[in-house]
């Protein structure tokens, strides 16, 4: 009976040891467990601290963002409206311009036809014609009549600078006269290209087509084919080609 109940006084002792280790090292982790949790706190902590910061940053970057926004805004708007400032004057300088070299040409027609044996009769600026929804409009317009009583219709277009490319629009356009100013159906329709410059090959390119050629000869236009040109007469669609040299 002795050695059972010494036996069991050891279990005991040693039940408690067990125990009292399990104790401390249940203590010793829940001191690391707390430390640990401590770190994540702080870091946490640092990480919502470092969020405020980013959100503040991005706060005053939006609101900077914005504000160049509408002030790129508000100059694009300044910008087109210059720019359409800008179109309206420079279509009215370029109206102006082109009523001034008009107003060259249409004063000088009836004076250099004159010798041709020709009796300008009326004289108009800008006609124009509307027929189907389409539109023709001629820079000088000048009815007349021939030394032998033949009327004629001397039709003029006038350019700043006359390019080859001018004159070929010049010859469609005389294709379809007739069709829009039929009051000149039975008259010989002469073409004349007035320019103030003349791109290189253009001037003979017009005669060679038919054409008088006009240039600027002080403050009026003078004639510049050569003495023996003959002008071609436009007949509507129809009409031939002419190749005149020079």
């Amino acid at each position: 009976m002795a050695d059972i109940a010494d036996r069991i006084d050891r279990l005991k002792e040693e039940t408690w040891e067990i125990l009292e280790r399990i104790a401390r090292r249940q203590e010793e982790t829940d001191e690391r467990i707390a430390r640990r949790q401590e770190k994540i706190d702080e870091e946490l902590d640092k990480l919502a601290r470092s969020q405020e910061k980013t959100d503040e940053e991005l706060r005053v970057l939006n609101k900077a963002t914005n504000e160049e926004l509408s002030k790129l805004s508000k100059d694009v708007s300044r910008l087109i409206k210059s720019e359409e400032i800008l179109c309206k004057q420079l279509g009215r300088h370029i109206n102006s311009w082109g009523l001034f070299v008009e107003g060259m040409v249409a004063p000088s027609i009836p004076e250099i036809f004159k010798p041709l044996g020709v009796d300008v009769v009326a004289l108009y600026q800008r006609a124009l014609r509307r027929k189907n929804g389409d539109e023709m409009e001629i820079d000088v317009l000048c009815p007349g009549k021939r030394e032998d009583g033949r009327e004629i219709v001397i039709v003029t277009e006038v350019k700043s600078t006359f390019e080859v490319n001018d004159v070929n629009y010049f010859i469609e356009r005389l294709k379809e006269f007739r069709e829009f100013f039929d009051e000149f159906r039975d008259k010989d329709v002469i073409g004349v290209a007035a320019g103030v410059t003349f791109r290189p090959e253009a001037r003979k390119y017009a005669q060679r087509k038919g054409f008088y050629v006009l240039v600027p000869s002080g403050e009026v236009m003078k004639l510049w084919n050569r003495p023996d040109f003959k002008p071609k007469v436009w007949n509507g669609p129809e009409s031939d080609e002419i190749n005149q040299e020079g």
